[in-house]
């Protein structure tokens, strides 16, 4: 290889690593973390997770005539907002399968599911459950989500 050539193999690897990192998924799936979403596909999803370095990403996938398009912020949490959002949920997940085990199986049928979501996502799983659902499920999924919100500092 010529040096001319290795110099410009060098100056693209920057390059191509920020361009293969915007490709990569905002929280990888495989760390833990808490997430709250709301909304749905058609009406707009909100969706704020608190990682275990304490960052908290908040993506807003607006939905317009037009077409739409996801607005992304991120930014360092006060230390320690992870662990008190994953002790909410553990505290609460208890009583939240306990409620959703007693919830009569029928329930979908008067219930309209495609309004969108209310959810709680934990990584790792608590109990062997990753997620509890608010839309038709439970009572508590949504103060839940409201004291995990209370720890993520956006306007």
């Amino acid at each position: 290889m010529t040096p001319a050539a290795r110099r410009l193999c060098l100056c693209l690897v920057p390059v191509v690593s920020v361009a293969l990192g915007a490709c990569a998924p905002a929280v990888p799936e495989d760390r833990p973390f808490v997430r709250v979403s709301s909304g749905s596909t058609f009406s707009g999803l909100t969706t704020v997770t608190i990682t275990a370095d304490d960052r908290v990403l908040r993506e807003d996938h607006e939905v317009t005539p037009d077409a739409g398009g996801t607005r992304t912020r991120r930014l360092a949490a006060e230390p320690g907002r992870h662990a008190a959002a994953r002790a909410l949920a553990e505290a609460a997940w208890p009583d939240l399968l306990a409620a959703t085990a007693a919830l009569p199986e029928d329930r979908f049928a008067s219930c309209p599911t495609d309004l969108g979501t209310q959810s709680v996502t934990v990584e790792p799983p608590i109990a062997g459950v990753a997620t509890v659902e608010g839309a038709c499920g439970p009572e508590g999924v949504r103060d839940l989500m409201a004291g995990i919100l209370r720890l993520a500092p956006f306007p």
